[in-house]
């Protein structure tokens, strides 16, 4: 285990920021070997070999995993409580499964449930990509058969995870994911903080008209990563050069000798971006954003040419939404009794977050999954609940 290697860490000095901006370096990767970065040298992140080591972990104290078999409704109701699933298997048949204690639901978000996504997060549908999960999973199963069987759904709003990348733009590593560049929308306009923390970047993004923006910098880039990414500066500037020139092939860095040329290249109105890009180095120069509070040290000067621009992107990762729950994890009814036998971990848990998912504690989603998984697993095995358990 060590700090975590994937760009959405943060690290130099973000716990030091105000509070709005501040975040505690508490993420961490799990590692096999001496991974650099945050993929390992069989082509998977990182993020994999937590998983393996649960499931090996699993397997050698008894457990069994069933796979291409798909959960399609509980056994028993709200007022009976839950004993079982039944489950379709690949070759269409049917069986069900009886829980010798209880049922826990740990069935994932609602982020490949397009209907789900129109009715509870529509915010999601502006954004570029969905990358988490492969296509077809994630599709609300576990909110859908705690609801037929009586449960209600959590009372806060969904709070979908959009970050600033998609799978195609982690190659560069001086977009927005990383690096805090001026940014403007489809009118040469600044219009918001650039600060790479979401979920305040992309909200502003899909936010913004036609909901199209771009990040700038010149050709003092590297001045700048260094000042942002100090101490993974010579990670994120390795090969950089050779990435900025295929992007400018394929036409996804935007390169400029001149503000007015780099204006017609995006479709933004010169007279807008010439007056934007002034101001914000004003704004540089003086150390201190009064109009939107960007850090000193994250101010980057757009001055020397030449001049870049790479679209501000963004990938729905997963919708916390799910079904109403107590402190114990017990799934609960529309007026909070429990229903005996259910519950609900990991993001199928409901009433964990609401309307924006926080990142000032990197990791927070996927703590809330391993710690509720083993507590849940905990108190039933021993015949209680979470806040019964004794740790000593």
């Amino acid at each position: 285990m060590t700090h975590a290697l994937s760009g959405t860490a943060k690290y130099d000095g973000w716990d030091q920021l105000d509070s709005q901006w501040r975040v505690y370096p508490d993420a961490v990767s799990f590692v096999r070997g001496d991974e650099t970065y945050d993929v390992r040298g069989d082509g998977k992140s990182v993020n994999w070999t937590l998983g393996e080591i649960l499931y090996d972990s699993a397997v050698e104290n008894g457990a069994e995993f069933i796979f291409d078999t798909h959960a399609e409704q509980l056994v028993g109701d709200a007022e009976s409580g839950i004993t079982g699933v039944i489950a379709s298997t690949k070759d269409g048949k049917n069986i069900q499964y009886d829980g010798a204690k209880a049922v826990i639901l740990a069935t994932g978000d609602i982020g490949g449930n397009q209907e789900m996504i129109d009715t509870f997060a529509p915010i999601a549908n502006r954004a570029d990509a969905n990358t988490y999960t492969p296509e077809g999973c994630n599709t609300g199963d576990g909110v859908l058969m705690g609801c037929w069987a009586g449960a209600a759904l959590q009372k806060s709003t969904a709070a979908p995870m959009i970050h600033q990348f998609t799978a195609d733009s982690l190659a560069l590593n001086l977009t927005s994911f990383i690096m805090c560049w001026l940014a403007v929308d489809s009118e040469g306009k600044r219009y918001g903080a650039e600060m790479p923390f979401e979920p305040m970047l992309t909200n502003a993004r899909m936010n913004t008209p036609g909901n199209v923006a771009w990040s700038l910098f010149d050709a003092d880039y590297p001045t700048y990563v260094q000042k942002q990414q100090a101490t993974r500066y010579d990670r994120f500037m390795d090969g950089v050069e050779g990435v900025m020139a295929d992007w400018e092939q394929k036409g996804t860095l935007v390169k400029a000798d001149a503000i007015e040329e780099l204006a017609e290249k995006i479709g933004v109105p010169a007279d807008n971006l010439k007056a934007t890009i002034e101001h914000y180095n004003e704004l540089a120069a003086r150390g201190d954003d009064v109009d939107f509070g960007v850090p000193t040290n994250f101010l980057a000067p757009v001055q020397t040419a030449p001049f870049y621009a790479t679209k501000n992107v963004c990938s729905l990762l997963t919708i916390p939404f799910g079904l109403h729950v107590n402190a114990e994890s017990q799934v609960l009814t529309e007026d909070d009794k429990v229903i005996k036998g259910l519950y609900a971990i990991g993001n199928v848990q409901g009433d964990f977050f609401g309307d924006d998912y926080p990142v000032h504690f990197p990791g927070v989603s996927h703590g809330r999954c391993v710690t509720f998984g083993e507590l849940v697993g905990q108190a039933i095995a021993k015949d209680t609940v979470i806040s019964k358990l004794d740790f000593e």
